[in-house]
């Protein structure tokens, strides 16, 4: 069984001759830069062996890539994480203005927004899965648009 962040992945057909640190930024979605930091830690192994940034992969030859885990930025993180969370919840308030026009608002409002919340959260429960699914290893993603759009435009994830 493989480390939680080590992948051991065939360099596609398409990708046959292409420098290192461009093959690995186009397989896992990383920034050249990022790719080349990787490979000048020795996070990366071709066939076995440590290898420059500048060096070719041939296709089908085997990549051991160990990434690390995701480390939360601090505070500007969660802020955009509390903004983005703030403004997917915006609007429930609003069934509170027409509580006048039921004929029975005591009852039915509180029924009408726990159910309003319960759907629109299993709606997002159920897009996050469609992602996981889509691209399984998104989390580790340094471009996690570009990654989606990758995986479900190409055809090493299945036919167009």
């Amino acid at each position: 069984m493989t480390p939680p962040g080590q992948r051991r992945v065939p360099v596609p057909d398409g990708l046959d001759g292409e420098r290192l640190d461009s093959a690995l930024a186009r397989m896992f979605g990383l920034s050249r830069a990022r790719a080349a930091e990787l490979i000048g830690d020795g996070s990366v192994l071709v066939g076995g062996r440590t290898a420059a940034k500048s060096d070719r992969v041939p296709a089908g030859e085997w990549l051991d890539v160990t990434l690390p885990p995701p480390v939360p930025h601090g505070l500007p993180d969660l802020t955009s994480a509390l903004l983005l969370a703030f403004f997917a919840c915006m609007g429930f308030e609003q069934v509170a203005v027409v509580a006048g026009e039921a004929r029975d608002p005591q009852r039915d409002l509180p029924v009408g927004i726990l159910s309003a919340v319960a759907i629109i959260g299993a709606l997002y429960v159920l897009l996050m899965f469609a992602c996981f699914a889509t691209v399984p290893d998104l989390a580790h993603s340094a471009r996690p648009r570009w990654s989606t759009h990758v995986a479900v435009l190409s055809d090493r994830h299945g036919s167009r």
